[in-house]
């Protein structure tokens, strides 16, 4: 996902404007905020608690250098610290380079003491915490019998009924919703006609699986190769499950939730026991809880969506901290395939010993590129203990009985939740037991675990729909079609507007009044959970841009076959974009205390006037933290439209408190417009006089810019295949600066760079520039100037050489140098506009990426551009250089000539700054029959990375397109020689595509004259059917007028047209370097003497 960085004056303090001289100030700055956050966290002892201190597995040592790491582990040695031997895996830390290594723990003065070495080392030294990771659901289970099932839900018939209520048993959640009557369901068998996740990975990483039950064994892969060696993976013991996913099968008890979650995915539709709502998917297990662990780079490139259902022991409601080890691991993930994960059983932890009203945005480690997925009732209201959040993103209903979890067991104990695979036993013995229930099914599945893979599921319909489907799609997808549960329209208008009042409520006390409500106060009006008070309310809201959004549902249940049918003609979304505020709060804000009520009890501590103009989907909110007890802090952030977001909220009992720097998620304001005032408001809801404070905060708004660029591209690769040769370009770049086609002989053109990188461009004064049409030359691919503007690191690597004139230390040459002969004297000049990302965090610096126009006379045909000391046309302010630091040379330089560009702005091209106008080169006069070289060009300076590019155009006051400059060819039969006597001169456009190898040996060619024939037309000539032998009669060729560079390098010279080619009539210096070689490479033989008259 691409990103940027808002520049905004008021949003940023501008550089010193001092040369810098490498990209980061320090290696730590590549990595991502998460990890950041976490290595200062663990690299502090005072930020573990007593357990923490008792459960340190290692300690490690990061950094970039090798010899200060080698030092570094001297000085442990003698500290008596020494190397546990452990090879740590580097992916996902994103540093090239870097290295980790791992050391046994020592005492806490020890650890002080290297952490002070590692600091003056320019290393990083922490403590890596075993943290225990757990299932989220199955809760409780309890046996129950297996049952009938009818598999096909969409006819008739009807099902056993299991729990003996009086209500049949399908699988309900596989449903479709009726909302009238409040029974929901994601709606699997909607979209089943139109896909059922085939040819879509599913990954489930959770407990080990039951790999040999009937539901899941035939959904295993074949023909593949997980670990990416390139061998396929074989069932080498022949046990019915391949080898490499043998470690993840297990027959016993441990795999009972994993296989429950499988089978609620993708369990197959088989006549056998449950069946998943993508049942025709691939299945791709791995063993993470019980003692396994995180998959590898290799797993996550190899699966599509991989599902979660799996969090992490210790006390619930208060901020966790997940080690940078892990951390890593799940930026591996995240990159790699779409990442569906359990909110969390955390509202309220009934089976722990605290409780604490928890919340999504504690976990430390869920992103904004996740799916993170919230339970309810099949009647719409919220599982009592489905951990609300706003980034809580979907939800799926997982208990079919509608009885609250706490009076479902006793008496109520066989009332179903959700049916689902379970570990393979003899459902005709009551004492072999292994699973959650005696056979191979269990209705009692559960938990946020069970949401989860209802929504994988989903997925990856939607990617059997439309594979070409992101992370960011699916969110689209499901933001607009997902089930508003337990809303309806009370007046009959169309729009939601109220609770439904058959939604919700305890089939247990019947009559019951239901837990959904409207978000009209941030006191909860009821009581979603047991045990303790909600902490705040989390009933639906409307944003500012009508999405119907809750903390405890996300956007709602979602809804399979609406999803995939979504997908099926989606298209994908425009790439994300960044705007970041300014910092805000440098001197800590006291949260005042006071008592929780409706929308205006918050106090506002500050705010950020944002100028962009995105249409919102994610906002994170980076602050330092310092509160005495987190767990009585109410903080919310408001936008522009008035919605407030709670991203912190009171609740439970522990008094834990935090003290750093935390990221906060949001996905409330999706599809609200970013520009406009956002604030962040806060409370202490317990008046115990303790002083919390927040400081240093500051947003990151992620969307999108509706706004499409109007600048049309067209790299070479295209226009070459076209037919446009680059004869024609360089003709085109003549044109813009005066030269007349017939004023001029081209004698050769040769490219630097890949044809991706440079060619032509329209609509640039509608995209804001000053320059309507002409040539553009990038230093990545040209395309990527196409705006709106959308990340402050576009870059491609060609990993091609530069070019000495525009400086020893430059890469990534794009350009062309262009050699000919004025037929007249003339004067050319241009117009050219500068453009670059190394602005404005790499002005001035080290890479100073420059653009030129070069100038000269050419003397020796075959000398190099390098050696004819050529001039540069082109000139910055004040005389400096056309490049980076010309134009931000000091402040008041950048200031009145860089113009920087904010997406969804005027300037809609991709570059971070932009020259505020075109420049007029300096005039190039040329004489007649002199030869002359013009070299256009642009190439980074020091480094591959961060793209430039440069615009030239006519340097005239009017606006004119570009022209095709291949004239229409028609067909025409004249000059085949079919008269005895010849014709006048052939002026007439010929197609010689049209034209059989007997009738191109019978062509008249002296009667064409070839100084008039098209590129085009030279590359449609098949030369070997051509006698080029003849020097007289009607099928001479005239060789005096002919561009022997451009017949030479057409596609239709080949080694016959070579053999029968005269070089003794060639035109003296009529030849191109490549020219020759290419002849001498197809066997013509030529002295020495004869190839210097030829050259050029």
């Amino acid at each position: 996902m691409k990103t940027f960085i808002s520049r905004n004056d008021n949003n940023k303090d501008r550089n010193t404007h001092q040369l810098a001289t490498s990209r980061f100030k320090r290696w730590q700055d590549q990595l991502s905020q998460p990890i950041q956050q976490s290595i200062d966290f663990f690299s502090d002892p005072r930020n573990l608690s007593k357990q923490e201190v008792g459960s340190v597995s290692r300690w490690v040592v990061a950094g970039v250098s090798q010899e200060n790491i080698e030092q570094f582990q001297k000085i442990a040695t003698r500290t008596g610290i020494k190397n546990d031997g452990t090879k740590l895996n580097t992916e996902g830390f994103g540093i090239d380079g870097l290295e980790l290594t791992s050391l046994r723990p020592g005492s806490a003065s020890a650890f002080h003491q290297l952490k002070q070495h590692a600091n003056k080392l320019g290393l990083e030294f922490w403590q890596e915490v075993k943290q225990e990771i757990t299932t989220m659901g199955e809760i409780d289970p309890l046996t129950i019998t297996e049952g009938t099932f009818d598999l096909n839900l969409g006819d008739e018939a009807t099902a056993t009924d299991v729990n003996g209520d009086g209500i049949p048993d399908p699988m309900f959640h596989l449903l479709a919703s009726d909302a009238a009557n409040a029974s929901y369901g994601v709606n699997a068998v909607g979209g089943w006609s139109e896909a059922s996740g085939e040819g879509v990975r599913v990954g489930i990483v959770d407990s080990p699986h039951d790999l040999l039950h009937t539901d899941l064994n035939g959904n295993l892969p074949v023909n593949f190769d997980l670990d990416g060696d390139g061998i396929l993976e074989v069932d080498a013991d022949g046990n019915g499950i391949p080898d490499i996913l043998d470690n993840d099968h297990s027959a016993g008890s441990i795999a009972s939730h994993g296989t429950a979650v499988s089978g609620i995915a993708l369990a197959r539709h088989n006549n056998g026991s449950a069946v998943g709502v993508a049942p025709e998917s691939t299945y791709v297990p791995h063993h993470l809880v019980f003692g396994g662990s995180m998959p590898d780079s290799g797993y996550y490139n190899y699966t599509d969506v991989v599902n979660n259902s799996w969090g992490w022991d210790g006390t619930s409601g208060v901020l966790q901290t997940r080690t940078p080890l892990f951390l890593a691991s799940w930026e591996t993930a995240t990159q790699n395939s779409i990442q569906v994960v359990a909110a969390g059983n955390e509202r309220d932890p009934g089976n722990t010993g605290t409780q604490g009203w928890d919340n999504t945005n504690n976990d430390g480690w869920t992103r904004r590129d996740n799916i993170i997925v919230g339970a309810t009732m099949r009647n719409g209201e919220v599982e009592q203990y489905s951990t609300p959040g706003a980034s809580l993103f979907v939800s799926a209903p997982v208990n079919g009985s509608n009885f609250r979890f706490i009076n479902s067991f006793g008496v109520n104990s066989n009332q179903q939740r959700t049916t689902t695979s379970d570990v393979t036993d003899d459902p005709a013995n009551n004492f072999d037991d292994v699973g959650y229930a005696n056979g191979t099914v269990t209705t009692r599945m559960n938990g946020t675990s069970a949401a989860a893979p209802m929504v994988t599921g989903s997925i990856a319909m939607m990617l059997e729909a439309n594979p070409s489907l992101t992370v960011r799609d699916v969110q689209h997808i499901l933001t607009e079609t997902s089930i508003k549960n337990g809303l309806f329209d009370s007046n009959g208008d169309g729009q939601l507007d109220a609770v439904n009042p058959n939604a919700g409520g305890d089939a247990a006390v019947p009559g019951s009044a239901g837990s959904i409500e409207l978000r009209t106060t941030f006191q909860a009006g009821v009581n979603t959970t047991f045990g303790i008070a909600d902490g705040h309310n989390t009933g639906w809201f409307q944003n500012g841009a009508g999405h119907w959004v809750s903390d405890s549902f996300g956007f709602g249940i979602v809804d399979a076959g609406a999803a995939a049918n979504a997908a099926s003609t989606w298209t994908n979304v425009s790439d994300e974009l960044k705007a970041t505020t300014n910092t805000i709060l440098s001197n800590p804000y006291t949260i005042p205390e006071g008592n929780l009520g409706g929308l205006n009890s918050l106090s506002d501590a500050g705010s950020w006037n944002v100028n962009d103009t995105l249409k919102v989907e994610w906002v994170e909110l980076t602050l330092d933290l310092n509160l005495p007890e987190q767990d009585e802090v109410m903080l919310a952030v408001q936008s522009p439209s008035g919605t407030r977001s709670v991203l912190m909220a009171p609740g439970g009992n522990d008094a834990t408190g935090f003290n750093g720097e935390r990221t906060l998620i949001t996905n409330q304001f999706w599809g609200e417009n970013s520009d406009g005032e956002w604030s962040i408001e806060v409370l202490d809801t317990n008046n115990d006089g303790d002083s919390a404070t927040i400081s240093n905060a500051y947003l990151d708004i992620y969307g999108t810019c509706d706004k499409e660029s109007p600048l049309k591209v067209t790299p070479f690769s295209k226009l070459q295949s076209n037919g446009f040769s680059l004869q024609s370009l360089a003709k085109k770049f003549l044109a813009d600066g005066g030269a007349n086609n017939g004023s001029y002989k081209l004698l050769s053109v040769n490219p630097y760079g890949d044809k991706d990188s440079f060619g032509t461009f329209t609509q640039g004064v509608a995209s804001g520039l000053k320059i309507d049409q002409g040539t553009i030359f990038t230093t990545g691919k040209a395309e990527d100037a196409i705006g709106p503007n959308s990340a402050p690191n576009t870059t491609t690597n060609w990993n091609n050489p530069g070019i000495s004139l525009l400086g020893a230390n430059s890469k990534d040459l794009s350009g062309m140098e262009i050699r000919f002969i004025p037929k007249q004297n003339m004067v050319l000049d241009w117009k050219a506009q500068f453009g670059s990302e190394e602005f404005d965090e790499w002005s001035p610096s080290i890479f100073d990426d420059k653009a030129a126009i070069f100038f000269g006379r050419v003397r020796r045909r075959n000398a190099r551009l390098e050696h004819l000391r050529p001039s540069n046309l082109l000139e910055g302010p004040s005389g400096t250089g056309f490049s980076v630091n010309g134009f931000s040379k000091n402040q008041s330089m950048f200031k009145e000539h860089i113009q920087m560009n904010e997406p969804c702005g005027p300037l809609t091209w991709e570059y971070d700054g932009t020259s505020r106008n075109a420049w007029n080169s300096k005039k190039a006069f040329l004489q007649k029959g002199k030869v002359y070289t013009i070299a256009p060009m642009i190439a980074d300076a020091q480094d591959h990375i961060y793209d430039s590019g440069v615009i030239f155009g006519p340097n005239k006051t009017i606006i004119r397109p570009i022209d095709k400059f291949i004239r229409p060819i028609q067909v025409k039969p004249i000059g085949i020689d079919t008269k005895p006597e010849g014709i006048d001169r052939i002026t007439g456009d010929i197609d010689f595509k049209q034209l059989g190898t007997s009738e191109t040996k019978r062509f008249a060619w002296a009667k064409l004259d070839p100084a008039k024939l098209s590129d085009g037309q030279i590359d449609s000539i098949r030369w070997d059917d051509v006698d080029l032998k003849r020097s007289s009669g009607k099928r001479a060729f005239d060789y005096k007028r002919a561009d022997w560079n451009a017949i030479i390098n057409s596609d239709g010279f080949g080694d016959q047209a070579a053999k029968s080619l005269r070089t003794d009539l060639l035109p003296d210096h009529s030849l191109s370097d490549e020219s020759l070689e290419k002849l001498m490479g197809m066997g013509v033989n030529m002295n020495a003497g004869k190839m210097d008259l030829l050259t050029m």
